[in-house]
């Protein structure tokens, strides 16, 4: 997910892909352009499983235009990935509680993959096609789960 993600947010020059316009040609492109990279964030009866890297990296490579991959930009993108899926470093913490018992978010330890599944689906979060809102709901899904997973390993 993080390498199609990657790809997207460097190909549109973007840092969130949530700040595309929805009635914009790049929002409608960015769509198509992750259910061609990752049809299984879209797709329902998806069942899709990398038990390896080398699985990854062929399935997402072979999903590019001829002449759109190439060593260099598949070596970007991995250290891309590799800084969205890097835990945060170790902190030490105040002993006293807080006066707030509310959750942060960006201090959770994965709150980067958080961001990151939380911008694809807000990219599908205002889809009213009946095409578009079926795969926001399949994205919905999906990426809750992939939370619950981080958060609660």
């Amino acid at each position: 997910v993080s390498i199609g993600y990657s790809y997207i947010v460097r190909h549109f020059g973007l840092s969130t892909l949530s700040s595309l316009n929805p009635g914009d040609m790049d929002h409608h492109t960015a769509k198509k352009l992750i259910s061609q990279i990752m049809p299984f964030l879209t797709d329902k009866k998806s069942t899709t499983l990398f038990p390896t890297l080398d699985s990854v990296i062929v399935d997402i490579w072979s999903r590019f235009e001829l002449g759109k991959m190439n060593d260099e930009l598949f070596g970007v993108l991995l250290h891309d990935a590799s800084i969205l899926l890097e835990p945060r470093r170790v902190v030490s913490a105040s002993v006293e509680p807080s006066a707030s018992p509310e959750f942060d978010p960006s201090e959770h330890p994965h709150s980067k993959t958080i961001l990151v599944l939380s911008d694809l689906n807000m990219l599908f979060g205002d889809s009213e096609k009946d095409n578009w809102k079926r795969q926001r709901d399949i994205m919905t899904f999906k990426s809750r789960t992939f939370q619950n997973r981080i958060e609660d390993p």
